[in-house]
């Protein structure tokens, strides 16, 4: 039910810095006014300017405050806002509604943060209040900085709210000048997921779009910023009498635009705007070009798709032809969302009302990008083409020649464009052949290095500063073999590189730092959380802040996955130079479908029945990641669904000499395999193949080498090998030949041929697997790669 009164000024204030608070009394009125809701306020037409004698605004005032009704605005200089600044206390004005509650993103899946600054809440309130009571199981968020608490009478609400809400609403007060990078990540954990929200100042909400750019938050993912102040026009509210009379009479002609407007809604782009330019409709083929929602489009300026592409005057002359009544028509350049330009061809048609003058504007718009880029590069080609035509024509002239002769040269001209493409075709063939190349020749050398490494890791290190040495050397081979590995993958040029920051770290510290993080959580829930330590001190080389992240990312899981009230255990142990850490809980448990796809990406284990914890599946995928990084192991057991389960994370520990110092472990080889090997090594890279070869040896094995594909197939005839390392590039044969000839010669047939290679691309795994071989492994190769090929652990081609 709409309320129409004549209200007085009683209080005007500035409340902060540009904004003003406008108090009017309410007598005795039992008007329903509640903050959020928008009212619309009217004033004498002779008192403002010719834009209009209204405005409407969003109440301001506590529910409790029935005696009152405040309205909070950012100052102007002009219109109905500086008429309400300037007015004697006492005047009285005309106000009607309230009329509901601003729209929400449609997407009711994702968490809402709202972050408000000064007066900035008021332009959430109603949101806010609509959110906790329809917006489901949504999380919604607050964060506003606490400038001056005794100004917002409505916190109260707010608590009250949150109170209500059973954890979905958490409001966060900030102090003065805390709205940091680092603030925002510890309340909002995961930023891509929520939608955001911002209020205030201009400056502080640039400086809040800045923070969430920096931290990955997607453009799209930021659903309203309002850098003004809090007064909006509502589509919605009624008319004013005088528009009424008229919208009646013309209803016949309204229909008949809208019948238009279904008929041309799958081929056009179609808008409605008033007199002013305000877009009051859009059709959906309008909403998927510009790639705003509706709720974004309806109520702004069409000025919001202006690209920069044209100037002042043909905005102009635009206006002055639809202001006079007539018809434009015209292609113009705009702007989407996502910053990309599309091209229009428009008509922009005049709605003439009672007075003579533009009521609104109706616009129909075809999209001609691909006809505009088209024409753009036509008439590119054809200037070339002129540039090139009046340089051979001058030419021509100035010789004499004859228009047989001009012909001739045209055609020479296009036999000659025709071999450039063939030109640039065969250097990118080149190109590529070359990377490839480059690729295999910088990965021989590593190999060896690689392989030396290993045999002298395996007689063990113990002089501290030698093995850092050897630490530098390793890791810096494996970093050029990944830049080798980058060089190749072109699909990795704009990915992010993660890279891990260890150190020497008491075990202890990071539990210490992992509880203390997911303590919170597990409480929330409810459950007893049961810690068992390690009977001595352990040290780990790790990068604390990624190990932290893997042990909350489990915690959290397991009291995320277990019902109120539940059991979560977090046990360490220390096995063979490992740290064992165990975290059981008593939750939903795992279907065995579900365990081998666990650790997949986007992956979320949820029972039927069981109400959507929320998460995009990443946190396992990101436990998995992070665990092998740091050299260690992650798996996960369950007896089914709803008994529980246990996830095991097995990381190698720093080993303590007899001076107290701390030295990086040796590696873990088994120098005694289950059977001794028959191996034959080739490669026409010596140093690679003699130090494969010490290294299988030191390993148990019986190895013979050799460095030519002639050779191999002698000495796969004289030793009947049980496997053969062979490198593909050798000259005289290369390995794809010297393995076929192994296959039809060979008095073994339980050989395995495994090649070793700098090429590494799909083209050469695949080439290498019709040649014969089983295994198709890119230098340089570590022990333990070779171990699990010849332990049958790694898959075959």
């Amino acid at each position: 039910m709409q309320h129409v009164l004549s209200l007085p000024i009683i209080e005007r204030k500035e409340i902060a810095k540009d904004t003003v608070e406008v108090t009017f009394g309410l007598e005795d009125s039992k008007f329903p006014f509640e903050p959020g809701q928008y009212v619309r306020v009217s004033l004498d037409p002779s008192l403002v300017d010719p834009r209009g004698f209204w405005r409407d605004f969003m109440i301001a005032s506590h529910p409790s405050e029935r005696g009152v009704l405040r309205i909070a605005f950012r100052s102007s200089d002009r219109g109905v806002k500086k008429v309400l600044e300037t007015l004697p206390l006492g005047s009285h004005v005309r106000v009607s509604g309230p009329y509901g509650t601003d729209l929400l993103p449609g997407d009711t899946s994702r968490p809402l943060v709202f972050i408000a600054g000064g007066i900035g809440i008021t332009a959430f309130l109603n949101k806010i209040v609509h959110s906790a009571n329809h917006g489901g199981s949504r999380g919604i968020t607050l964060l506003w900085e606490d400038r001056s608490p005794d100004r917002f009478a409505y916190l109260p609400l707010l608590a009250t709210i949150a109170e209500a809400s059973g954890g979905r609403f958490n409001l966060v007060r900030m102090a003065k000048d805390r709205l940091d990078e680092d603030f925002i990540k510890s309340n909002v954990p995961d930023l891509s997921k929520p939608l955001w929200q911002v209020a205030g100042s201009p400056r502080m909400v640039e400086r809040v779009l800045g923070l969430l750019k920096n931290s990955g938050v997607p453009e799209v993912n930021i659903g309203d910023v309002i850098y003004g102040g809090y007064e909006k026009r509502e589509q919605s509210f009624p008319k004013e009498e005088e528009e009424e009379e008229e919208e009646e009479e013309d209803l016949e002609e309204k229909k008949r635009f809208r019948a238009l407007l279904e008929a041309l809604n799958k081929s056009a782009l179609v808008s409605e705007t008033d007199a002013y330019g305000n877009i009051v409709y859009v059709n959906d083929k309008f909403v998927a070009v510009s790639k705003y929602s509706r709720e974004e489009l309806l109520g702004q300026n069409h000025r919001i798709l202006k690209s920069g592409y044209h100037d002042a005057t043909f905005y102009k002359q635009l206006w002055e032809t639809i202001r006079n009544g007539n018809i434009w028509t015209g292609e113009i350049k705009n702007l989407a969302k996502d910053g990309s330009y599309y091209w229009v061809e428009t008509s922009i048609v005049p709605v003439m009302g009672a007075d003579k003058k533009p009521k609104k504007y109706i616009s129909v718009r075809f999209e001609i990008t691909k006809r505009k880029e088209a024409e753009s590069t036509l008439a590119r080609y054809h200037e070339d083409l002129k540039l090139l035509v009046d340089k051979r024509t001058e030419a021509l002239a100035m010789a004499n020649t004859s228009l047989k002769q001009e012909i001739a040269v045209r055609k020479q001209l296009e036999e000659s464009l025709r071999a450039r493409v063939e030109t640039l075709a065969e250097v990118d063939t080149r190109k590529n052949t070359f990377l490839a190349l480059l690729s295999h020749e910088l990965r021989n050398p590593l190999t060896p290095i690689v392989s030396s490494i290993e045999f002298i890791r395996l007689h063990g290190i113990t002089d501290p500063k030698i093995g850092e040495a050897f630490d530098t050397i390793e890791r810096q081979a494996k970093h050029m073999a990944l830049l080798l590995r980058d060089l190749l993958d072109t699909t990795r040029v704009n990915t992010g590189k993660i890279t891990l920051r260890k150190e020497v770290i008491p075990l202890d510290t990071i539990l210490d730092r992992s509880l203390e993080t997911a303590k919170p959580f597990i409480e929330q829930w409810k459950h007893t959380l049961e810690v068992r330590r390690p009977s001595r001190p352990l040290q780990l080389f790790a990068d604390p802040m990624r190990l932290e992240q893997v042990i909350v990312n489990l915690l959290n899981n397991a009291g995320k996955y277990t019902q109120p009230g539940g059991h979560v255990l977090l046990s360490v142990e220390e096995e063979d130079m490992e740290v064992v850490i165990r975290i059981h809980d008593s939750g939903i448990g795992i279907a065995p479908d579900m365990l081998p796809h666990l650790f997949e990406p986007f992956l979320q284990v949820e029972q039927p029945k069981v109400r959507s914890k929320g998460g995009l599946g990443l946190g396992l995928s990101l436990v998995k990641t992070f665990t092998e990084m740091h050299g260690g192991t992650i798996t996960a057991t369950s007896d089914g669904v709803g008994k529980g389960s246990e996830f095991t994370l097995r990381l190698p520990i720093l080993e303590a000499s007899s001076r107290g110092e701390t030295k990086l472990p040796k590696k873990k080889i088994d120098k005694t395999p289950v059977e001794a090997k028959r191996i034959l090594v080739i490669d026409d890279n010596r140093d690679l193949a003699n130090a494969l070869g010490k290294l299988l040896r030191l390993l148990g094995h019986e190895v013979y080498t050799a460095y030519s594909g002639v050779a191999a197939i002698q000495l796969s005839k004289t030793h009947k090998p049980n496997f053969i390392f062979m490198d593909i590039s050798m000259p005289e044969m290369d390995g794809y030949n010297a393995a076929q000839k192994v296959r039809e010669e060979s008095e073994s047939p339980h050989t395995t041929l495994i090649a070793l290679t700098g090429y590494g691309q799909e083209s050469d795994r695949r080439r290498a697997k019709e040649a014969g071989f089983a295994y198709h492994l890119v230098k340089p190769v570590g022990v333990e790669e070779i171990e699990k090929v010849l332990r049958n652990e790694t898959p075959p081609l």
